[in-house]
């Protein structure tokens, strides 16, 4: 595979295998994934934006499942990517693809579309003082 890391000197743990999560939802996690896409949202199946890394919340779910996923593989452990899937790939990728509430919901196969951010009021000074100590 050409542009992936190569192997570094730093300790024992192993270079990252891809350099970004562009590079390893590209190379391995949707060459990896299968299953029956619906073509738009809002019909109970799964969808997948071609253009995931315009969302979000997708891209920040992806990077920590592109971390997570390089440190499964840095252990060398035999159950590590069993784990990884369990206890990251499957739950954040059931959000991600999910057809009615998913923040790629509104996208089919072929199209994007942008939502809107969550409406927020500016938080008071002071308001989390307390919760500092």
């Amino acid at each position: 595979m050409s542009g992936l890391s190569k192997p570094g000197s730093d300790g024992d743990r192993p270079a990252p295998l891809f350099r970004n999560v562009g590079q390893f939802v590209e190379c391995w996690l949707a060459p990896t994934l299968a299953g029956k896409l619906t073509n738009s949202g809002g019909s109970g199946g799964r969808v997948w934006c071609p253009q995931w890394w315009r969302h979000p919340e997708v891209a920040v779910r992806l990077t920590a499942l592109w971390q997570a996923w390089e440190a499964a593989r840095a252990t060398g452990s035999a159950d590590a990517m069993s784990s990884w899937w369990i206890h990251h790939g499957d739950p954040h990728l059931r959000v991600l693809c999910d057809g009615d509430a998913g923040p790629m919901y509104r996208c089919g196969s072929a199209r994007h579309h942008d939502l809107a951010p969550f409406p927020t009021t500016p938080v008071p000074p002071g308001w989390f003082d307390d919760l500092a100590a």
